[in-house]
């Protein structure tokens, strides 16, 4: 989940009353918490695997419902996690065996990372 949707969300819960904090202000502080670990996430993952750059996300049993929400989130990591930190070359995610996506699903999987110096989405 991008950290854009969790904050609408985290957002849309506190507002219904649905979601509660100690304070309400404190909603902030965890879409800030969120947004920071999910880019350091990509950022530090191939220092934490010991320079590997494959990332797995098979047979999770998402499908063409799950793709709006990952398009969302590859783009979010395209546009926000520096390239730099993320050591050389491309991660690899692996995510479009194992789950029920058709062709269509992994066209627009792959058209969110499309000419990426940081991320490549695999067959594996």
């Amino acid at each position: 989940v991008s950290p854009e949707q969790a904050a609408r969300e985290l957002r849309e819960g506190v507002g219904r009353g649905t979601l509660t904090f100690t304070a309400a202000a404190d909603v902030e502080m965890v879409i800030e918490l969120y947004r920071r670990g999910f880019i350091r996430a990509f950022e530090t993952y191939r220092a934490i695997r010991n320079g590997k750059g494959k990332v797995f996300y098979s047979n999770l049993g998402w499908g063409r419902e799950d793709v709006p929400t990952l398009v969302e989130a590859l783009t979010y990591a395209e546009q926000y996690c520096d390239e730099n930190a993320m050591g050389s070359g491309q991660l690899e995610l692996c995510m479009l065996l194992g789950n029920q996506f058709d062709h269509e699903d992994k066209t627009k999987l792959c058209g969110a990372v499309d000419g990426s110096n940081k991320f490549r989405i695999v067959d594996e």
